[in-house]
């Protein structure tokens, strides 16, 4: 099984999370991306949260990594290194991004899909810590 290597940005706001979801999928995911070059996480979350929804990134810190079969992607698993990040400017989905959503514990009920790592990770993660409800 092929893998692939992403970071990916929690944002929280007023205990709720946002998600974004490509063009052409109905699954939503975390903001950021794949790296490049010899990017460091950092800046890859920086060029990957500007690239993705036209806002800065100035503060990060780390949750985990996590394995898990990738939702967008046939046959491939993804290592996602997942940090909290603190941001600003107006969210404007740019890119490939079609929309995003600001989610809490009640988006099945809302027909949200999420990402595996979103889903099975990260959502109990921040529930337990109480950062979202």
């Amino acid at each position: 099984m092929k893998a692939i290597k992403k970071i990916g940005g929690i944002i929280i706001n007023n205990k709720k999370m946002l998600v974004v979801r490509k063009r052409g999928t109905d699954v939503f995911i975390f903001p950021g991306g794949k790296v490049e070059g010899t990017e460091s996480s950092e800046q890859t979350l920086m060029r990957e949260l500007m690239e993705e929804l036209g806002i800065e990134v100035f503060n990060f810190r780390y949750l985990g990594t996590f394995i898990e079969p990738a939702a967008l992607e046939r046959n491939t698993e993804v290592e996602l290194e997942i940090y909290f990040v603190d941001t600003r400017g107006e969210f404007v989905p740019k890119s490939e991004i079609k929309e995003y959503r600001w989610i809490d514990s009640s988006y099945k009920n809302k027909g949200i899909r999420l990402g595996s790592v979103l889903g099975k990770h990260t959502i109990p993660k921040l529930l337990e810590k109480g950062l979202i409800e």
